[in-house]
């Protein structure tokens, strides 16, 4: 009886081990594919006023990782216009442009307050979006 216990607990310390195996290797190749990830996430800016578009090769989706329709950049981003304050976010832009764009092919966007809202009058704005195209 003594050595059928033993025989299962080394069983199931056999399981565990190659459970454990596995999981450790899941977790190497996610973290190879993040890594890869900084590696291929593009920015688009779009200069208040203008539309433009995102766009990713047939079979990819965007995947939005961060948006702002405002100014966070004193100058060399979109450089024509007043840029007084260098710090704005209009409140749900974000949202509004995730919703628009994420898991899609393409996405058009048009860089103006009526869309937005004016989060800092008197200063040239535009649309900066993170994303990366993704394989289906």
């Amino acid at each position: 009886m003594e050595s059928l216990l033993k025989a299962n607990q080394k069983q199931g310390l056999d399981t565990i081990t190659e459970l454990a195996s596995r999981i450790e290797f899941r977790l190497t190749a996610i973290q190879h594919e993040l890594e890869n990830l900084k590696n291929i996430t593009e920015d688009a800016i779009i200069c208040e006023g203008l539309k433009g578009h995102i766009q990713c090769s047939p079979g990819q989706k965007i995947s939005v990782y961060n948006a702002n329709y405002g100014r966070t950049n004193n100058g060399t981003i979109c450089p024509p216009g007043p840029t007084s304050n260098p710090n704005c976010r209009a409140a749900d832009s974000y949202t509004s442009i995730y919703n628009a764009c994420n898991n899609k092919q393409r996405c058009d966007l048009a860089a103006n307050n009526r869309v937005y809202g004016d989060p800092c009058p008197g200063t040239y704005k535009y649309i900066e979006v993170k994303f990366a195209c993704l394989w289906e």
